[in-house]
């Protein structure tokens, strides 16, 4: 009947919005893991909003993810942002997050997962790294 195929259409629909608020909740995510990366760094600080947001969804336009390293998180010193350093598996996570088409950006599943490995292995790694210089 019409009314069954308008609800199958409208149910299509609230599930397109779904996914597209899930892909842009992931931005959002990858963001303030830069933004906690960064030491409280204003992304596009340099642009106007407006012109921010173009460069994003049309360019692809993402910040610079600090350098990947494997031993600590924050180690002072050269390069990245004021001598930060990102574990590799989280920049890549970072990116995964914004990556330019939004179906192609990890699901909330998917990126806890991540966060719990990247927790487990990765600050393990750095913690034992750090009790040793103590």
């Amino acid at each position: 009947t019409m009314a069954a195929a308008a609800s199958d259409g409208q149910a299509g629909a609230a599930a397109g919005v779904a996914r597209a608020e899930a892909a842009m909740d992931m931005y959002s995510l990858g963001m303030v893991l830069w933004e906690l990366l960064s030491g409280g760094h204003v992304p596009f600080q340099d642009m106007e909003p407006l012109q921010a947001a173009t460069a994003v969804l049309l360019r692809g336009l993402r910040p610079t993810i600090p350098p990947p390293t494997t031993t600590t998180i924050m180690a002072g010193g050269g390069g990245g942002m004021g001598g930060r350093y990102c574990p590799a598996p989280l920049a890549c996570l970072i990116r995964n997050c914004w990556a330019q088409r939004p179906e192609k950006r990890p699901s909330a599943a998917h990126t806890l997962r991540m966060l719990r490995l990247i927790r487990t292995n990765v600050l393990s790694r750095a913690s034992r790294c750090y009790d040793r210089d103590t």
